[in-house]
Protein backbone atom coordinates (compact mmCIF):
# COMPACT_ATOMS: atom_id res chain seq x y z
CA UNK A 1 0.00 0.00 0.00
CA UNK A 2 3.01 2.60 0.94
CA UNK A 3 4.85 1.69 -2.76
CA UNK A 4 1.45 2.61 -4.70
CA UNK A 5 0.98 5.70 -2.80
CA UNK A 6 4.46 6.80 -3.17
CA UNK A 7 3.70 6.34 -6.58
CA UNK A 8 0.56 8.07 -6.48
CA UNK A 9 2.56 10.92 -5.14
CA UNK A 10 5.52 10.91 -7.58
CA UNK A 11 2.98 10.73 -10.71
CA UNK A 12 0.83 13.89 -9.08
CA UNK A 13 4.48 15.95 -9.14
CA UNK A 14 5.20 14.82 -12.61
CA UNK A 15 2.08 15.05 -13.95
CA UNK A 16 0.51 18.69 -15.45
CA UNK A 17 -1.94 18.96 -12.65
CA UNK A 18 -3.33 22.90 -13.89
CA UNK A 19 -6.75 21.06 -14.72
CA UNK A 20 -6.66 18.56 -11.65
CA UNK A 21 -9.80 18.41 -10.46
CA UNK A 22 -11.38 16.21 -7.26
CA UNK A 23 -14.75 14.32 -7.97
CA UNK A 24 -16.75 12.22 -5.19
CA UNK A 25 -18.24 8.66 -6.81
CA UNK A 26 -20.59 6.29 -5.91
CA UNK A 27 -21.36 2.98 -7.54
CA UNK A 28 -23.20 -0.40 -7.62
CA UNK A 29 -21.24 -3.15 -8.63
CA UNK A 30 -20.75 -7.87 -8.26
CA UNK A 31 -19.71 -8.71 -6.26
CA UNK A 32 -19.44 -5.45 -4.25
CA UNK A 33 -22.79 -3.80 -4.12
CA UNK A 34 -22.26 -0.81 -2.78
CA UNK A 35 -19.45 1.10 -3.75
CA UNK A 36 -18.02 4.71 -2.73
CA UNK A 37 -15.25 6.88 -3.01
CA UNK A 38 -13.06 9.91 -4.16
CA UNK A 39 -11.71 10.46 -8.00
CA UNK A 40 -8.49 12.94 -8.33
CA UNK A 41 -7.79 14.00 -12.03
CA UNK A 42 -4.06 14.81 -12.83
CA UNK A 43 -4.05 15.99 -16.56
CA UNK A 44 -5.76 14.26 -19.57
CA UNK A 45 -3.89 11.19 -18.96
CA UNK A 46 -3.93 10.32 -15.23
CA UNK A 47 -6.55 9.43 -12.27
CA UNK A 48 -6.53 8.18 -8.74
CA UNK A 49 -9.11 6.78 -6.67
CA UNK A 50 -9.55 5.96 -3.03
CA UNK A 51 -12.71 3.62 -2.92
CA UNK A 52 -14.44 1.59 -0.26
CA UNK A 53 -16.35 -1.44 -1.26
CA UNK A 54 -18.91 -3.23 0.78
CA UNK A 55 -21.09 -6.50 -0.01
CA UNK A 56 -23.25 -7.58 3.60
CA UNK A 57 -25.40 -10.36 3.45
CA UNK A 58 -27.71 -11.93 5.75
CA UNK A 59 -29.48 -15.26 5.84
CA UNK A 60 -31.52 -16.75 9.32
CA UNK A 61 -28.72 -16.38 11.99
CA UNK A 62 -25.72 -16.13 9.77
CA UNK A 63 -24.61 -12.83 8.67
CA UNK A 64 -21.18 -12.29 6.31
CA UNK A 65 -19.51 -9.20 5.81
CA UNK A 66 -17.22 -8.52 2.35
CA UNK A 67 -14.91 -5.09 2.41
CA UNK A 68 -11.98 -3.57 0.60
CA UNK A 69 -11.05 -0.23 0.75
CA UNK A 70 -8.61 0.35 -2.38
CA UNK A 71 -6.02 3.21 -3.97
CA UNK A 72 -5.82 2.70 -7.64
CA UNK A 73 -3.84 4.58 -9.86
CA UNK A 74 -5.45 4.53 -14.01
CA UNK A 75 -4.11 5.69 -17.10
CA UNK A 76 -5.95 7.13 -20.26
CA UNK A 77 -4.09 6.36 -22.95
CA UNK A 78 -5.50 8.39 -25.09
CA UNK A 79 -6.61 11.31 -22.98
CA UNK A 80 -10.32 10.28 -22.96
CA UNK A 81 -12.83 8.21 -21.40
CA UNK A 82 -10.55 4.69 -21.61
CA UNK A 83 -8.59 3.61 -18.83
CA UNK A 84 -5.82 0.80 -17.28
CA UNK A 85 -5.58 0.81 -13.74
CA UNK A 86 -3.51 -0.69 -11.48
CA UNK A 87 -4.22 -0.83 -7.51
CA UNK A 88 -4.00 -2.26 -3.74
CA UNK A 89 -6.45 -2.90 -1.62
CA UNK A 90 -7.39 -4.72 1.69
CA UNK A 91 -10.00 -7.27 1.29
CA UNK A 92 -11.61 -8.66 4.53
CA UNK A 93 -14.31 -11.28 5.36
CA UNK A 94 -16.36 -11.33 8.16
CA UNK A 95 -18.70 -14.22 9.29
CA UNK A 96 -20.68 -15.14 11.96
CA UNK A 97 -23.82 -17.59 13.17
CA UNK A 98 -25.41 -18.66 15.68
CA UNK A 99 -27.25 -21.88 16.68
CA UNK A 100 -28.03 -23.59 20.17
CA UNK A 101 -26.30 -20.85 22.00
CA UNK A 102 -23.22 -21.27 19.87
CA UNK A 103 -21.72 -18.44 17.87
CA UNK A 104 -19.14 -18.74 15.61
CA UNK A 105 -17.67 -15.64 14.04
CA UNK A 106 -14.49 -15.98 11.46
CA UNK A 107 -12.56 -13.37 9.99
CA UNK A 108 -9.82 -13.13 7.09
CA UNK A 109 -7.95 -10.28 6.17
CA UNK A 110 -5.82 -10.25 3.07
CA UNK A 111 -3.90 -7.88 0.71
CA UNK A 112 -4.97 -7.60 -2.91
CA UNK A 113 -3.44 -6.66 -6.10
CA UNK A 114 -6.20 -5.18 -8.69
CA UNK A 115 -5.94 -4.89 -12.54
CA UNK A 116 -8.90 -2.45 -13.91
CA UNK A 117 -10.10 -1.88 -17.43
CA UNK A 118 -13.13 0.86 -18.07
CA UNK A 119 -14.34 3.84 -19.14
CA UNK A 120 -15.28 7.12 -17.96
CA UNK A 121 -17.42 9.25 -19.79
CA UNK A 122 -17.43 13.45 -19.45
CA UNK A 123 -14.06 13.13 -18.35
CA UNK A 124 -12.26 13.99 -21.04
CA UNK A 125 -14.39 17.88 -21.31
CA UNK A 126 -14.49 17.64 -17.40
CA UNK A 127 -18.08 17.90 -16.65
CA UNK A 128 -20.23 15.23 -14.56
CA UNK A 129 -18.44 11.78 -15.37
CA UNK A 130 -20.27 8.81 -15.43
CA UNK A 131 -18.43 4.99 -16.41
CA UNK A 132 -18.16 1.50 -15.91
CA UNK A 133 -14.90 -0.87 -15.19
CA UNK A 134 -14.21 -4.45 -14.83
CA UNK A 135 -11.65 -5.02 -11.79
CA UNK A 136 -9.49 -8.55 -11.58
CA UNK A 137 -8.76 -8.91 -7.98
CA UNK A 138 -5.65 -11.34 -6.55
CA UNK A 139 -5.57 -11.79 -2.80
CA UNK A 140 -2.27 -12.69 -1.31
CA UNK A 141 -3.69 -14.81 1.12
CA UNK A 142 -4.34 -14.86 5.32
CA UNK A 143 -4.89 -16.39 8.02
CA UNK A 144 -8.54 -17.20 9.58
CA UNK A 145 -9.35 -16.15 12.68
CA UNK A 146 -12.07 -17.92 14.37
CA UNK A 147 -13.93 -17.35 17.67
CA UNK A 148 -15.90 -19.96 19.05
CA UNK A 149 -18.29 -18.40 22.08
CA UNK A 150 -21.11 -21.49 23.87
CA UNK A 151 -18.99 -24.32 21.94
CA UNK A 152 -16.32 -27.14 21.83
CA UNK A 153 -13.55 -24.92 19.80
CA UNK A 154 -12.12 -27.87 18.19
CA UNK A 155 -15.21 -29.35 16.88
CA UNK A 156 -15.31 -30.23 12.71
CA UNK A 157 -17.69 -27.76 12.37
CA UNK A 158 -15.13 -24.83 13.37
CA UNK A 159 -12.54 -26.57 11.29
CA UNK A 160 -15.02 -26.34 8.37
CA UNK A 161 -15.59 -22.17 9.05
CA UNK A 162 -11.88 -22.55 8.95
CA UNK A 163 -10.81 -23.90 5.89
CA UNK A 164 -14.16 -22.21 3.86
CA UNK A 165 -12.92 -18.90 5.22
CA UNK A 166 -9.39 -19.55 4.36
CA UNK A 167 -9.87 -20.73 1.06
CA UNK A 168 -11.70 -17.83 0.21
CA UNK A 169 -8.68 -15.68 0.98
CA UNK A 170 -7.10 -17.29 -1.80
CA UNK A 171 -9.50 -16.76 -4.40
CA UNK A 172 -9.10 -14.37 -7.46
CA UNK A 173 -12.36 -12.75 -8.96
CA UNK A 174 -13.67 -10.49 -11.02
CA UNK A 175 -15.62 -6.51 -9.78
CA UNK A 176 -18.01 -4.96 -12.25
CA UNK A 177 -18.89 -1.50 -11.62
CA UNK A 178 -21.56 0.81 -13.43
Amino acid sequence: MKKLLIIGVLITMFTNTAKAEIGVNAGLGLPFVTQYGLNLTMGPNWTMDLMYNNLNVSTGSATADLTMPELSVKYHPWGGSFFLGVGVGQETITSESSSDGVTVKGELTTTTTIAKLGWMWGKANGDFWFGMDLAYIVPSGGDADITVNGGVPDSEDVQDVNDSIEQFGELSSTNFIF
